[in-house]
């Protein structure tokens, strides 16, 4: 009775030798399968090189392209999301419009292919309101257009253009207040430059000028309104809001279809498979004509 028992017990062991043998010869069947037929294996292989060379010559060619922005006011975020609207256009195939805010000729903004949009950072951790815009074409020639397009978007966006002209009109005010004093300061320095070591210089007010004002003070308040002055000189070279902090480099070499090497490490192994797929479907034919 116990024997009848212990023989109904299944035999839950694994013969990890056969299993072995068994991924072996799965894995190892195709290379003798293409090794026993040199001829077809040697022209799949060539199948895969006219593929890759058909494959670099034919696709259409990308060029492609990055610059960065960086806005003026380092809390503005708002034109990230100005800017989202471009790759979306894109998206959508609607080039018309992309072309008329632009303000480009829609010949050359036929060629984008993509357009990606992302937050740069010039080091690890920088927080610097800077974002980089990467272009791609099917034509390297509207890469700088595209470039200046963009920065024409965001200048004439009306938010922004409102406080470039204000920001215009507040520069010019002060360079003007400035200059009229300066020329007023000359005035005055000419004055204590001939009334030196005299008790009048003025006929008209018979007052000592030299005891009204002291030249050190002149000077110091000249030096001060220069000052000013380039810094609002400076303001006015910056005065856009956006500026280009790198520039596209356009490059005569493509980036996409890659290297002909490339394409056949891809596509000869696809070829092989395809033999593959032939010749063990070759041999069920003749094994079960």
């Amino acid at each position: 009775m116990e024997n009848t028992e212990i023989s109904k017990i299944p035999d839950d062991e694994i013969d990890f030798g056969l299993l072995a043998r068994k991924i072996f010869s799965f894995f190892a069947y195709p290379v003798i399968l293409l090794l026993k037929n040199k001829i077809i294996s040697l022209a799949f292989i060539l199948l895969g090189i006219i593929a890759s060379v058909g494959f670099k010559f034919f696709v259409p060619k990308v060029y492609s392209s990055s610059f960065v922005i960086r806005s003026t006011d380092f809390r503005d975020k708002i034109y990230f999301k100005i800017l989202n609207d471009i790759p979306a256009l894109l998206e959508n195939g609607d080039k018309k419009t992309l072309s008329l805010i632009l303000e480009l000729d829609s010949s050359l903004v036929s060629n984008l292919v993509e357009i990606k949009i992302k937050p740069s950072e010039i080091t690890k951790g920088d927080s610097t309101n800077t974002v980089e815009i990467v272009v791609e074409s099917l034509n390297n020639q509207m890469i700088l257009p595209f470039q200046l397009g963009i920065m024409r978007y965001l200048e004439n966006n009306p938010y922004y253009f409102k406080i470039r002209k204000l920001q215009e009109a507040q520069i010019n005010l002060k360079l003007l207040q400035i200059n009229k004093d300066l020329i007023q300061l000359d005035s005055l320095k000419k004055l204590q430059l001939a009334a030196y070591e005299k008790q009048k210089i003025n006929t008209q007010t018979q007052l000592p000028l030299t005891d009204l004002i002291h030249p050190t003070a002149v000077y110091e308040a000249g030096t001060e309104l220069i000052n000013k002055k380039s810094t609002l000189m400076a303001q006015t070279v910056f005065i856009d809001r956006f500026q280009l902090v790198k520039g596209c480099v356009v490059s005569s070499r493509h980036t996409w279809p890659p290297r002909i090497l490339i394409l056949c490490l891809f596509f000869i192994p696809i070829s092989l498979i395809i033999g593959v797929i032939f010749l063990h479907t070759k041999r069920l034919k003749i094994n079960n004509p």
